[in-house]
């Protein structure tokens, strides 16, 4: 799990719940570029994100299920393949059904991974979204 500053949502019970009911929080999370840090410090990085985001936002305001990723109004803003067998490190165990979800998202050039939860039934439950580049960065740490 990638740290704090690179994803905006702590814990399980913290997850952004799907269908969106406060899109505010997530729009607050884009502008700020996921980091706590930034809004702390008033240090925009995006400040177009309620307008570059909106329509996925609406989109994700919807009931959605897995199966609708593929869909073409979802495939502009996630073109690329969508990962399979995500494992959240924070849960207790692996899902007693189906597994996360991630998606790397277009308008922002890949720069986040967009990791959808869901349940038995494919409905997409909740949503947490990740700079891509703390997915990908190794960081070694001496003991």
């Amino acid at each position: 799990m990638p740290p704090q500053d690179s994803r905006w949502q702590g814990s399980e019970k913290d997850r952004i719940g799907l269908p969106l009911a406060n899109r505010q929080d997530l729009e607050e999370a884009l502008r700020y570029g996921l980091d706590q840090h930034n809004k702390d410090r008033g240090s925009a990085t995006d400040l177009n994100a309620p307008k570059t985001y909106g329509p996925l936002l609406d989109l994700l305001s919807k009931p959605t299920t897995v199966a609708d990723l593929s869909k073409p109004e979802f495939k502009k803003w996630f073109p690329g393949e969508l990962v399979t067998q995500v494992v959240d490190a924070r849960d207790a165990g692996f899902p007693k059904g189906h597994g996360p979800v991630a998606a790397a998202d277009a308008p922002s050039s890949g720069k986040y991974w967009w990791i959808f939860y869901q349940d038995d039934h494919g409905n997409l439950t909740a949503v947490m979204v990740v700079n891509l580049q703390a997915l990908t960065t190794l960081v070694e740490r001496k003991q």
